[in-house]
């Protein structure tokens, strides 16, 4: 358990006030083109659009923002975001009976993201494997479905395997299509097994083992197994694109509001202990058009310096008369 500090925080970047303040103004001129007598086109200007106009001029400026921590193995996931739900009570979420739109996809993929991220994280380290199987062309299933109905004996032998050996099996498990059509699993395990006899379970073409790293920061593995989720969805996926052993660990998350006039602060801060993974910093917006900012820290291990005893101050001796 940890304690959340409150952040200093200074206005977010004025460029995006700037952008921000450009839309506002193209979207009162496409309304007041569309004509705000037309019934036909009440409907189609979206809430979040109305939103905008009405914040979007002074930025995020005086709204409270919403702030997240992910403690997940060696790791440590902070987000930083808005939303115009903030203490909404009695909210209830109307029935999703349109088409997912891009940015909810986007969103869905964002979480999606941070979710397995924070698994991975959570659950393994340099002593487990990354593993692949791919099909032969002639054994190659066409749909989502025939994939599964294939990756679950081999995961029900796994856990016979690894019972065996006295251990309890953990894996994460993705199916992905390739954009030519090639079917292969993507699988996280832990180890304690030897690869070769798991690699004898696997019926229907070849399996490629990597050994994870020892930094503990799984984002950019997590994301390699869940990309082209477009093209999964073609082939009949629904849904989330991943599955997991029930066993796991579950990453432990806080959330608290920060309420300020200035917006949250924009750069990452690091932490006593802690260094930043440059790659992991991600600036972007939400599908209401609220910006929002992701990044990692990973806790020190290595470079921590050993703390040295302190030393005991001897009483001087008195001086002889």
């Amino acid at each position: 358990m940890y304690k959340t500090k409150s952040v200093t925080s200074i206005a977010y970047r004025r460029q995006e006030i700037k952008q921000n303040a450009k839309y506002s103004e193209k979207l009162r001129d496409s309304l007041r083109k569309q004509g705000a007598g037309k019934e036909k086109n009440r409907g189609n200007v979206p809430l979040a659009g109305l939103i905008r106009i009405l914040f979007l001029g002074q930025g995020a400026a005086g709204m409270p923002y919403i702030k997240t921590e992910t403690r997940a193995g060696k790791t440590l996931i902070i987000e930083k975001y808005y939303s115009g739900r903030y203490k909404k009570k009695n909210a209830i979420r109307q029935k999703n009976f349109r088409k997912t739109t891009e940015a909810q996809e986007a969103c869905n993929e964002r979480k999606a993201r941070r979710n397995l991220t924070a698994l991975i994280n959570a659950n393994f380290d340099s002593n487990d494997y990354h593993l692949v199987l791919d099909y032969r062309s002639e054994e190659r299933p066409v749909t989502v479905e025939e994939a599964k109905n294939n990756i679950r004996p081999f995961i029900r032998a796994l856990r016979r395997m690894y019972k065996k050996e006295g251990l309890q099996l953990k894996y994460v498990e993705s199916c992905e299509f390739g954009k030519k059509g090639a079917l292969h699993h993507h699988l996280v395990i832990n180890g304690g097994v030897p690869t070769a006899e798991i690699a004898r379970k696997w019926k229907y073409g070849w399996s490629h083992f990597n050994q994870l790293d020892d930094t503990g920061e799984y984002s950019r593995l997590a994301s390699y197994i869940i990309k082209n989720r477009k093209q999964w969805k073609r082939c009949g996926g629904t849904g989330r694109q991943y599955s997991h052993a029930k066993n796991m660990k579950m990453p432990e998350r806080k959330t608290k509001v920060i309420k300020t006039r200035d917006g949250y602060y924009e750069k990452p801060r690091e932490r006593k202990g802690w260094h930043l993974a440059g790659y992991s910093v991600e600036h972007g917006y939400t599908k209401d058009g609220w910006p929002y900012m992701r990044y990692i820290l990973i806790r020190d291990e290595r470079g921590m310096k050993p703390v040295r005893p302190k030393r005991r101050r001897t009483a001087r001796g008195r001086k002889g008369g």
